[in-house]
Order: structure tokens, then C-alpha cells, then sequence
């Protein structure tokens, strides 16, 4: 097994680099980040450094009367070192390699080796580098001739929280509606205008059954009873047991039942279009005992490639006959989730730990729960997601087939147009007009019934 070392590293750097380089060009790139006079040096001393044929480093490198600052080092190979790795494929693999190398290394400090795992996790190339190039200086240079013997690991991962949507059949089941409304809002946001298929001058749900039948279970069961379930070699009863919890949820119940329509299809459309993962929804808690029929969910968007900033979205629906009913009947919901230390309450008490694999949990909670004395540079802010659903009140009868589909995409623009200066008000009312509002919009032809009828038929047994 390969062992660190200058040789080594220095190897690996060149099989790196592009055309690799002649080790007259790799040795004192290196011994720079030291050194940036070690003088002239034979070129047969540098093959030899790098080949590791050659034991002991100029003492000026390995044993320098003055000890290198590592901010400098790690300066030096962020701008002088790592940008010579043009290739990104060579570039994974050169770091796969230093890492295996490292976790190899018996002597490297247990400690430092977490540090460097969780850096590159988080893709801190420069600082890992450094260190481990200030270590392998520090080394007799031996290990560079068995590199083809290392037992390659996988890189580590930053923990992610990602989507559980099954998105396949979502563009049958839903059709967008262009251009989306804005809000006079300082931050984010949109209404966004989805419709379902049409036949016969009306809307039909066989897609929309399908896609609700491939999502009931990821949008029931948290990510830890999901695979739970898989572990144990249950998962062709995911649904299953997600139409059981929801059943249980609304007492058997078909109306109280039919209020989760509005909530399902917000899940999807919050993790599909606006790709903002679910962190929970209160209809998971219920197999604690706790009464979460129609009370949403929380999802986090991550507003930059930095991860740096991110939005905690609290999801609230309404489906009902009017479109300004389900605005009032969602803004209550909205009004009774915005003071947020509500859910961070929750989540600290406990959906964290039930919901996700430890490491998960942990990334979460510091996005979320910073503690106080956290020196976290991240930014994290409330904001909500709302579903309005509604009957759009057309009579296929007096118009034909072929005009059909425009007139309803036009009524669809125009009523939610109508509507965007309460949609501001309310929120405005509520004092909420510092926070990002993502609304989406989907008429049916009789929302009262049919919401009743599409959760029927998902889950059956309720009357």
C-alpha cells in the first residue's frame, strides 16, 4: 500500500497535470510553496525526489529553520498549484488517490484526518491539499514506486438533502401555463400557473391519478422510514403504508381526506419545479399522534451555487370553488405558520433525528439550528409556498373543441391576474412583505368534489 510522501504527492501531481509535465517543472512547482528560492538543483535530483529513489528533501524543504505558515501554503497551491489540474476528471481522481493514500496512512493524526474528510467533503481543495502536502514533506520519501498498489476509496460527500419526488409523468400531469405573475415584493417570488389535461372541453386526471399513485409515498413517509422500508424488503409497500397513515390521519374521513389534495400536489411542484427538497410534512408526524391533516410542510431551497443561503419554505394549500376563497382559507394557514420558531422548535425537538441518517441530520441542523456560539456564515430565511386551487367555472358546451384549450389557459391568466393585487394586500395584512411568497395556481372543474374524489381514489376505504 502507497504511503504519503513527497514522491508520492508529487507522482500524483503529475499523472494530473496535463501531457505530465518533466519532473524539472513538477519539483519546483512544489518545493515553491516552501521555498520560493531553493536555488539551482541538478535535474536528476528532481526525477529523483519524485520517483521517491531519493530518501531525504533539501532541509530547507523538510526540515525549514522556519516553520511554513499554512495559510500561505494554502494560498500558494489555490493559485499557483491546483489551476495547473485543468481536467476535472483528473482532477477527482488525483484527490480520490490522496485521500485513499491519507486514510492509509496509519500515523496520520486521527483528528486532522476527520478535518481533511469533512474539507474535502466540502470541496476545500486548497486547504486540503496544503495539509496534506505539509505531511508527506515530513516524510521519508519512500512510497512513490507502489502508487499502482492503492485500494481506492470513495471521495466523501458533503451531505445533501435531496429530492424524493419521483418526477417521471410530471410534465403529463401537469402543463405549464407561461409567463408567470410577479407580486410588488422586495424579494423572491412568483405565481405560477400550472393546468391539468384536457378532453372534451374539460379537465381529466388519468395522469394526475398516476403521478399521486408514484408520489404518495414519497411525500407521506420521511426519508428514514422510506428506506427502512426498503432495508427490511418492504418496498412495494411504500404506498401502502403511506395510504394507511393518511387514512388513519383523517379518521376515515373522505372530506377530511380531500383537504390533502392541495398539500401532495404542492410537495411535487415545491421539489420538481422549484427544486426545494421537502425536509418534512406534519402528515408523517401522525404515527407519533400527532393531528397534522392539512397542515403542510417545510422544504428548504438552496439560493446559491455557495450554499451560503438558503430558504426555509413553510407549504400551505387550499383547494376549494373560489379562487379568492382559497387565497383567504391559505392565508390563514399562512398567518398561523409565520412565526417560524414554531417549526424550529419541531425540528430541534425531533423530526431532524427521525427524518434523516445521522450525518444528514447533523448538515440540516446546522443550516437550521445554528447553535449560538456557531461561527456559520450561512444565511437562512422564512418563506412560503402556497397552492391555490379552484373551479374555473367554464361550460365546455358553449365552446368548440378546437378554441377550447385557449379560452381555458386565458381564464386561467385572467382570474389570477384579478387577483394579484389581493394576493399583495393579504400579505401585506399578515406583515409578511419581507419574505418570498412562491405561489402555484391549478383550476379544476368542480374543485369541492373532485379533490374529494381524487383522494378517494388514492387511498380508498374512506366514506
Amino acid at each position: 500500500m502507497g504511503l504519503l510522501c513527497f514522491g508520492s504527492y508529487a507522482t500524483l501531481l503529475k499523472e494530473a497535470m496535463p501531457k505530465k509535465p518533466a519532473d524539472k517543472i513538477v519539483v519546483p512547482l512544489l518545493f515553491a510553496a516552501i521555498d520560493k528560492h531553493h536555488g539551482k538543483t541538478d535535474e536528476g535530483d528532481f526525477r529523483n525526489w519524485r520517483a521517491a529513489t531519493k530518501i531525504k528533501l533539501p532541509a530547507i524543504i523538510s526540515s525549514p529553520s522556519t516553520p511554513p505558515n499554512a495559510v500561505l501554503v494554502e494560498q500558494y497551491f489555490l493559485t499557483d498549484v491546483l489551476p495547473k489540474i485543468t481536467d476535472s476528471n483528473k482532477r477527482n481522481t488525483f484527490h480520490q488517490k490522496l485521500f485513499s493514500l491519507m486514510m492509509a496512512t496509519s500515523h496520520f493524526d486521527s483528528d486532522l484526518k476527520s478535518k481533511l474528510t469533512k474539507s474535502l467533503a466540502n470541496e476545500e481543495y486548497p486547504y486540503f491539499n496544503a495539509q496534506i502536502f505539509l505531511f508527506a514533506i515530513a516524510q521519508n520519501n519512500i512510497a512513490s514506486s507502489i502508487l499502482d498498489d492503492i485500494d481506492l476509496l470513495p471521495l466523501p460527500k458533503k451531505p445533501r438533502l435531496e429530492a424524493t419526488v419521483d418526477s417521471l409523468g410530471f410534465d403529463k400531469a401537469f402543463k405549464p401555463i407561461s409567463p408567470d405573475k410577479n407580486l410588488n415584493l422586495k424579494n423572491a417570488n412568483f405565481v405560477r400557473l400550472f393546468r391539468l389535461d384536457i378532453e372534451g372541453g374539460a379537465f381529466i386526471f388519468d395522469n394526475l391519478n398516476d403521478f399521486l399513485e408514484r408520489n404518495i409515498g414519497m411525500y407521506v413517509h420521511s426519508r428514514a422510514k422510506r428506506d427502512r422500508l426498503i432495508n427490511d424488503g418492504h418496498s412495494f409497500n411504500i404506498g401502502k403504508k403511506a395510504v394507511e397513515l393518511l387514512r388513519k390521519a383523517g379518521g376515515f374521513s373522505a372530506a377530511k381526506i380531500g383537504e390533502e389534495l392541495g398539500d401532495i400536489i404542492l410537495y411535487a411542484l415545491l421539489e420538481h419545479n422549484l427544486k426545494a427538497p421537502k425536509i418534512y410534512n406534519k402528515i408523517q408526524l401522525t404515527e407519533n399522534g400527532t393531528e397534522a391533516v392539512n397542515q403542510g410542510g417545510v422544504h428548504l431551497l438552496t439560493i446559491d451555487d455557495a450554499e451560503s443561503s438558503f430558504q426555509v419554505i413553510v407549504a400551505k394549500s387550499n383547494v376549494v370553488g373560489s379562487l379568492k376563497t382559497a387565497i383567504d382559507n391559505a392565508f390563514d394557514a399562512v398567518a398561523s405558520a409565520k412565526n417560524f420558531s414554531n417549526e424550529r422548535a419541531l425540528l430541534n425537538a425531533s423530526v431532524l433525528d427521525m427524518s434523516f441518517s445521522s450525518d444528514v441530520a447533523a448538515h440540516l441542523r446546522s443550516i437550521i439550528l445554528p447553535s449560538e456560539n456557531s461561527d456559520s456564515q450561512v444565511s437562512v430565511n422564512p418563506a412560503f409556498g402556497v397552492f391555490l386551487g379552484y373551479s374555473i367555472g367554464i361550460d365546455p358546451a358553449v365552446h368548440s373543441a378546437s378554441e377550447i384549450r385557449q379560452i381555458i389557459e386565458s381564464k386561467i391568466a385572467s382570474d389570477i391576474q384579478d387577483q394579484i393585487s389581493y394576493i399583495e394586500s393579504k400579505i401585506a395584512e399578515a406583515k409578511l412583505g419581507g419574505c418570498s411568497f412562491y405561489f402555484y395556481v391549478i383550476p379544476f372543474n368542480d374543485a369541492n368534489c373532485e379533490k374529494v374524489t381524487l383522494m378517494k381514489n388514492l387511498v380508498g376505504g374512506v366514506s
